[in-house]
């Protein structure tokens, strides 16, 4: 059986602030952000090369 696990927390904080605390809490808690992935970049490039293959493929 599958277990799902999912936190939301409101803020009126701008994505901007609300980013700077959350990353400010975990060097708090002795973590770091690594790796950060431009979603929106990548499925415009994976669209991109998608859309040179050949129809039908």
């Amino acid at each position: 059986m599958p277990v799902e696990y999912a936190m939301t927390i409101r803020t009126a904080a701008s994505f901007t602030e609300a980013n700077a605390r959350i990353r400010l809490a975990l060097m708090a808690q002795g973590f770091v952000v690594l790796t950060e992935i431009d979603v929106q970049s990548t499925l415009r490039r994976l669209r991109a090369a998608l859309d040179t293959l050949p129809p039908g493929r």
